[in-house]
């Protein structure tokens, strides 16, 4: 791993980072450990484990139909609007 990589890696994320070299050493160990993962024997018949717990049991509860806030209610409680649209920040470039 080097800086150029961790950087970029940085950029794509969207967070600034201060690259030393104690950054970069723990980027290595990171990754050698990733690599050490993926060269686990048998390693790609393992199904991606999704929630830790077998769940047996589930009962939902039933969607209930209730009173919704109108337009003008919902966007009086809204920084900012446009029409009937709440504006939100741009979180991706």
């Amino acid at each position: 791993m080097n800086k150029e990589k961790i950087e970029k890696l940085a950029r794509s994320l969207m967070f600034e980072l201060t690259i030393t070299d104690e950054v970069i050493s723990e980027f290595d160990t990171i990754f050698n450990q990733f690599k050490m993962i993926e060269d686990y024997p048998g390693i790609n018949t393992v199904e991606p484990l999704v929630f830790p717990f077998e769940l047996t049991d589930i009962t939902l509860r039933e969607d209930v139909v209730t009173d919704a806030l109108s337009t003008d209610e919902l966007l009086k409680n809204t920084k900012s609007h446009y029409k009937d649209q709440v504006k939100v920040p741009k979180v991706v470039e």
